[in-house]
């Protein structure tokens, strides 16, 4: 199991950072810091987790611990390949900060078809079955995460909607929000 996760973690990382390694970062807006230290601080976290699994165990039967750890692991599989879709079908247009230099047209296709958010879907799915996986208590932290999450979606809906006007608010009314299926 650890190993799968560990490739799991590996994907997700690496697609997630893609746009920081392996082309030049440039420091031209404030913004980039957080997201770029937030990266830095999962990358340890996630490191430190499963270089020492048992840090933070909940106590649980064993026979609970291994149906949880069997449906964590599925979700950070599933959440990791998800949120890398996502970033590699954007390609060149994804941005951060909601930098939408030359970026046009509305990405609706992909991922975008099943939700209006599917990196932060799949970001937040890998998470929960990370630390579900774990068995670590961390996993109560997601309800915080989603809170969050939920309020950036917010505010990028906003720009969007400023942005692209009808084409996005007929997007938003046919398209879940960040959980596939809801409405």
């Amino acid at each position: 199991m650890l190993i799968v996760l560990t490739l799991s973690s590996l994907l997700f990382i690496a697609v997630r950072t893609f746009k920081f390694v392996l082309k030049p970062f440039r420091w031209k807006s404030i913004a980039n810091i957080p997201l770029f230290a937030g990266d830095l601080l999962l990358l340890v976290l996630i490191v430190f987790q499963l270089l020492n699994p048992d840090f933070g165990k909940m106590p649980m039967p064993q026979s609970i611990e291994a149906q949880l750890s069997l449906a964590g692991l599925v979700l950070a599989v599933l959440g990791s390949i998800f949120a890398s879709w996502a970033r590699i079908y954007m390609g060149s247009t994804w941005r951060t900060a909601w930098d939408v230099r030359g970026q046009n047209k509305l990405v609706t296709g992909g991922p975008w078809k099943f939700c209006r958010h599917p990196i932060y879907a799949g970001s937040w799915l890998f998470g929960v079955g990370f630390e579900l996986a774990l068995g670590n208590w961390l996993v109560f932290g997601a309800i915080a995460l989603l809170i969050v999450i939920v309020k950036i979606a917010r505010k990028e809906e906003a720009y969007l909607e400023a942005r692209f006007g009808d084409h996005w608010r007929q997007y938003a009314k046919d398209t879940p929000d960040i959980i596939p299926g809801i409405h």
